[in-house]
């Protein structure tokens, strides 16, 4: 009995790691910044990234460039010091390649935050270009963050691509100042993966009795 509840602890432990770990962290950097723990700095569009699930590609366009605003004094400075930005219109980012499939669902990560602007950039982000899903924001980036999961500064959905393969993102601001700090690709949970953390969490639920 006891090997069976092991075994159970074991599979949820596996399950629960392929679950939560991202298929790709992207911190946009300006100029030569740091780089946030269990990020990939980018601080120019067009570069290619490999994932274990094939290389993908992440493209800016309508951006003005990329700014290091130095420590913010905030938890996580090196994730929320530094950012693209556009103070005229709006910003695209497209996420293409081998890494992407075709009509699938991802779940999309972004963080906005920016100090220096005293709550000015209120951005939104939402799919375009045959990129569907839900409309994030708009976020108030002059609101401290208080870690990485701070709802004023961080918007999380579920994206399908299109059918070429392609995710693309439009950000805006009510006052046309859009910022973009971070991003987070990762896979939707496959029901068989959603299954075995059900079994695995049943089994420590009869262990415990």
């Amino acid at each position: 009995m006891n090997y069976f509840f092991n075994r159970s602890f074991l599979y949820l432990a596996m399950a629960s790691t392929v679950a939560h770990g991202a298929l790709l962290s992207i911190d946009v950097n300006g100029g030569s910044s740091p780089t946030e723990s269990g990020f990939i700095g980018q601080n120019s569009s067009g570069v290619t990234h490999s994932t274990i699930v094939g290389d993908i590609t992440v493209s800016y366009a309508g951006q003005q460039g990329a700014f290091d605003r130095g420590d913010q004094g905030q938890p996580n400075p090196d994730l929320y010091r530094d950012f693209i930005f556009d103070n005229a219109g709006s910003i695209t980012l497209t996420l293409s390649g081998p890494g992407i499939s075709a009509n699938t669902q991802y779940v999309m990560s972004f963080w906005f935050y920016d100090s220096g602007e005293g709550g000015g950039r209120n951005t939104s982000v939402a799919g375009t270009s045959g990129t569907t899903g839900p409309s994030l924001g708009p976020f108030d980036p002059g609101t401290a963050p208080t870690g990485l999961a701070d709802p004023d500064n961080v918007g999380t959905g579920t994206f399908t691509s299109d059918g070429s393969g392609n995710l693309t993102f439009i950000f805006t601001s009510s006052n046309n100042r859009t910022v973009l700090n971070a991003f987070e690709i990762d896979t939707v949970p496959e029901p068989s993966t959603l299954t075995l953390l059900g079994l695995g969490a049943l089994g420590l639920l009869l262990r415990r009795r």
